[in-house]
């Protein structure tokens, strides 16, 4: 079988893709995120945005500014949090049971962001995502060994990518 065509991003690169009130000091992280949207697009990668993935960047923008950034969601892959995401999610989650409490505090992640990470990596598996693009790397810690989670590459600039 082929290497998969579809890419899953994490929030942190969506929003700073896609919104527009990222802090004056993350300029080179806005770049970086929307240079690899770019660069994704190019290699002719699907672009898969699971529904948490969505809540988490939309949930600090404004009700009469949401439309701008769905209008740009609108042109990637929208996962679903179906019955094979929810069972590879509760195996995921089984699997640090035990030890939830404790990977949680090592990690300084709160429980409801442990649940909405294991759904984002639930969603890519269970629609063959080749890997996760994040910044996490607590994402990275419990996806290890059921889905490649990669920082962006180093990529040249080229030119002024979004308006």
């Amino acid at each position: 079988m082929g290497k998969s065509k579809i890419v899953c991003l994490d929030n942190n690169i969506t929003a700073f893709a896609l919104r527009n009130d990222a802090h004056p000091d993350d300029e080179e992280l806005v770049n970086q995120s929307r240079r690899l949207i770019t660069y994704l697009d190019e290699q002719n990668k699907l672009i898969l945005l699971p529904p948490p993935v969505i809540t988490e960047c939309l949930t600090p923008v404004p009700p009469q500014e949401r439309a701008n950034v769905l209008t740009s969601i609108n042109r990637f892959m929208i996962g679903e949090f179906d019955n094979m995401a929810a069972v590879k999610c509760a195996e995921m989650m089984h699997a640090i049971t035990p030890d939830e409490k404790s990977f949680r505090e090592e990690n300084g992640i709160t429980k409801s962001q442990l649940k909405f990470d294991y759904m984002i990596a639930a969603i890519a598996i269970t629609n063959s995502a080749e890997c996760i693009y994040s910044f996490d790397n607590g994402l990275k810690t419990f996806c290890d060994g059921h889905i490649p989670v990669k920082p962006i590459p180093d990529m040249p600039e080229q030119g002024k990518l979004f308006s």
